[in-house]
């Protein structure tokens, strides 16, 4: 068995049930995907930015180019638009590389399976409490509990439903599978196969 080969076919701990005996990438591998991943990624965005700009200059008069640039990290609009665009199609590509694996499973690779009702409700209360405590804080430190960049976004961002949808639910879902599931696997596993050679 070669060193791509152990790390690939090592069971990740059992203490991750759902994730357990899951054939994923190696290391190397994990690396090499994860970094066209970040490229398709930052391309997609690439991409936006320059349709709102022929968009710009075509439609819009007095459309000026330094201004655009100038403002477009308060640009709601443009920041959506990048974010859900960009979430979805690389959240497809890393669900997409991940059938590509021979043996592999969506579900088994990114460790996904039902959490009860009680470990939901405690996690649900901490981060309750800690949005409490944050927002409280600020308010005794004199600070908004929403930055004005945010405001700026929102005011800027036209389409609610698109900038909600893009910041609330294909930002988070994308960093959840990408860093905490498809980078977290191959990393494990190439880990724990580290840890079996040393005994």
């Amino acid at each position: 068995m070669t060193v791509g080969q152990e790390s690939i076919d090592t069971p990740l701990p059992a203490g991750d049930p759902a994730r357990q005996g899951e054939r994923v990438w190696a290391l190397w591998g994990t690396i090499g995907l994860s970094a066209v991943i970040l490229f398709v990624f930052v391309l997609v965005q690439f991409f936006v930015v320059v349709c709102f700009l022929a968009l710009g200059v075509l439609y819009e008069p007095n459309f000026q180019i330094d201004a655009f640039f100038d403002g477009i990290e308060f640009n709601g609009l443009v920041l959506s638009t990048a974010t859900a665009a960009t979430s979805v199609l690389t959240t497809g590509l890393v669900l997409g590389l991940i059938r590509l694996r021979k043996g592999a499973t969506v579900r088994g690779y990114l460790g996904l399976h039902p959490v009860d009702a009680k470990t939901f409700l405690v996690w649900l209360a901490a981060a309750l409490v800690f949005i409490a405590a944050s927002d409280g804080l600020s308010i005794l430190l004199g600070r908004p509990v929403v930055p004005e960049f945010m405001v700026r976004l929102y005011d800027t961002a036209k389409v609610l439903a698109l900038f909600w949808a893009a910041i609330v639910l294909l930002a988070p879902i994308f960093e959840e599978v990408f860093f905490r599931g498809f980078l977290f696997a191959g990393w494990h596993a190439r880990a724990s196969a580290a840890r079996g050679r040393s005994w």
